[in-house]
């Protein structure tokens, strides 16, 4: 039964407030979302081996179910399983190695034929590798057991990498689409770095080492008018880091790269560890900012939530 107390205990909770003020605000004030691009695949995960993710991969406007799985519960022999519609067997593939712990593949047609490649990472040891395959077509694969960096071994000794997610995209207008993506870590501490493999050039740059990194989807948005999207993504604290290092996870960053995977401008601090920054681009009066959901547990005033409107080159708040 609802009592009078329950009642007052949620309204007098710091949370209640945020939640209603915050839609309010939202609803009364005439944000444009429509530039972000932000796109999230159907996927299913499964168990911690096998993850299902739903997308038209031949071009017919029919999604087709992919499983990333393993073989006979066995980490070390991932597989691949592309089904029709009807459940039909299409496409096996067997790639070397073991899946990360997280792997968010990602999805594009690079050389434009109609056809998209799935791209995704397997681990060996403590080395990652990148794979690029088209399933339909006559090459098939784009990129084959490229080395792209060594992680180190964690307490359990092993490696404890995530891959949240990428885009095909070209850096700038009129040049080739190159693949961007994202691989975080937990206590193994490296990578938490934004990747770009130039197919073209059989080249992969990372962008500069540090402590805070994504912990999530990747996002995608053009947030400069330039029709080149930027990059960013919910970053937290779990401050796993001891020793001294760029942006060191003990803090909460709004971090936004470039297609060079430069900072687009300098990351801006949210104090406090097991803190989580969740960012989404917004346009309002014609102007580029960020909506940015901070969260934090305190002993003092428990669980925190507000919501910051950063502009970011100017680091102005929006009241």
């Amino acid at each position: 039964m609802f009592t009078l107390n329950m009642y007052r205990k949620i309204i007098t909770n710091p949370v209640f407030y945020t939640v209603i003020f915050g839609s309010v605000f939202l609803y009364l004030l005439p944000f444009d979302f429509s530039k972000t691009n932000v796109s999230l695949m159907d996927s299913r995960r499964i168990d911690q081996h096998q993850e299902t993710f739903y997308h038209d991969l031949n071009g017919n406007g029919l999604k087709e179910t992919i499983h990333i799985n393993v073989n006979n519960n066995d980490k070390n022999c991932p597989i691949v399983l592309v089904m029709d519609e009807d459940g039909l067997l299409l496409k096996e593939w067997n790639p070397k190695g073991s899946w990360l712990d997280i792997h968010i593949p990602v999805f594009g047609d690079y050389d434009n034929d109609g056809l998209e490649e799935m791209y995704t990472v397997t681990k060996s040891n403590d080395s990652l590798f990148l794979y690029g395959i088209e399933f339909f077509g006559e090459k098939e694969f784009i990129i084959r057991h490229k080395f792209i960096a060594k992680s180190n071994y964690n307490q359990t000794n092993d490696i404890d990498v995530f891959l949240f997610g990428g885009k095909v995209m070209s850096p700038k207008k009129n040049a080739s689409k190159k693949v961007y993506f994202y691989l975080g870590s937990g206590y193994s501490g490296y990578p938490r770095n934004l990747f770009c493999y130039d197919i073209q050039n059989q080249t992969i740059n990372s962008s500069p080492k540090s402590g805070a990194g994504f912990s999530n989807y990747v996002h995608f948005a053009d947030i400069d008018n330039d029709s080149i999207d930027e990059i960013f993504g919910m970053v937290t604290s779990p401050d796993n880091y001891t020793e001294d290092i760029p942006y060191r996870d003990n803090n909460g960053y709004l971090m936004v790269f470039d297609t060079n995977l430069k900072f687009k401008f300098k990351p801006v601090k949210f104090e406090g560890d097991m803190c989580t920054v969740d960012p989404c681009h917004i346009v309002f009066n014609n102007e580029n900012y960020f909506a940015c959901l901070y969260q934090i547990r305190t002993v003092e005033e428990g669980s925190i939530q507000k919501l910051f409107f950063i502009h970011p080159w100017e680091r102005r708040f929006l009241k």
